[in-house]
């Protein structure tokens, strides 16, 4: 019987991404419902050779709704969404809007499956963020293999995990530099284009921001491992698309170059890449898997060096949308 989805927050950058991961997906979409802030109602969103009108986010556009996927947090009603969940509606988050919230899994469709049936309860899954969905897509296949004892790394992120607002303040930040103006600061205070910021967000009083204590602490619940094992920095770049990581993993095993090129040959989640210029971040755009090359053994025998690059959108919608496969397949 031909599905109703639903996308809440379709015209964004993230929505936008997921709309063209559903197209491909394998399931039979009989009805697709794109939802949006009011700015975006009345727009047309192309989907599957159809165009379906953007609507605002309503009880009725949600009821009898086999999926929903939440990818904005703008003028999100949580009262609708909280309606649906009581209609049996299941929603798969990427927003972070149930972030925190007890009950609520972070899924890695890779790392963590068997946390999904948590929604046969609570009827909503965050799905990690691509951030951590590179580091679990690297550390699990190494911590089956040699046990990972300890995985520091610096991460750079692109403007458009700010939303399609950071991309447009990063284009307009070059311009005016380039012309000897004052650029805007509006999502990026301290500017963007032509810099390098230390950080990207708040920072506690460790000295750790968000960001990175999120992505350590989902790392090692996705995976089991230790809390004091993963430590990430992470920021932005003045790059418009692309996720890069350098990693450093220390095992228990001995862990070498040629182990990990074995350990990662096979899987489907991961491209090994043996140029570096596979790796820079521009060729990744609009790849659903992580590139991972330069792999070198530690000069002083203390594991391994990696750099891995991708496209974080599209990661991050790749694994919603088969989050949401496996969810009505496995009828949770």
């Amino acid at each position: 019987m031909p599905l109703k989805i639903a996308v809440v927050g379709a015209t964004g950058t993230v929505g936008q991404e997921l709309v063209r991961v559903l197209e491909q997906s394998p399931l039979d979409i009989g009805r697709f419902v794109p939802l949006a802030s009011r700015a975006s109602i009345g727009r047309k969103v192309e989907f599957r050779g159809d165009e379906w009108t953007v609507r605002a986010l309503g009880g009725e556009d949600l009821e009898q709704a086999d999926l929903a996927f939440v990818a904005s947090r703008g003028d999100i009603e949580r009262g609708v969404l909280d309606e649906a969940l009581d209609e049996g509606v299941r929603i798969v988050d990427l927003s972070g809007t149930w972030d925190d919230e007890p009950g609520v899994p972070t899924v890695a469709l890779t790392a963590n499956p068997e946390d999904l049936e948590a929604l046969r309860e609570v009827g909503v899954v965050h799905a990690a963020g691509p951030l951590t969905l590179t580091m679990t897509s690297l550390l699990g296949p190494l911590h089956a293999g040699f046990g990972v004892l300890g995985a520091r790394g610096t991460a750079t992120l692109p403007a458009t995990l700010a939303g399609r607002a950071g991309t447009e303040e990063l284009s307009d930040q070059v311009v005016a530099l380039f012309n000897s103006r004052e650029p805007r600061r509006t999502v990026f205070p301290e500017g963007l284009a032509f810099d390098l910021p230390a950080v990207w967000g708040a920072v506690g009083e460790d000295g750790w921001s968000r960001m990175e204590r999120r992505v350590a602490e989902e790392t090692v619940t996705l995976l089991g491992l230790d809390r004091a094992v993963v430590a990430v920095t992470a920021t932005l770049v003045p790059v418009f698309a692309g996720l890069a990581l350098s990693l450093h993993v220390v095992t228990d095993g001995r862990l070498t170059a040629a182990g990990a090129h074995e350990a990662f040959a096979p899987l489907g989640t991961l491209q090994l890449v043996e140029h570096p210029r596979e790796l820079a971040v521009r060729r990744r755009v609009g790849q659903g898997r992580v590139a991972v090359g330069r792999l070198r053994d530690d000069p002083g025998g203390a594991g391994l060096h990696l750099w891995a690059s991708c496209d974080p959108l599209r990661l991050v919608a790749a694994n919603a949308v088969s989050l949401g496969v496996h969810v009505l397949r496995e009828r949770l």
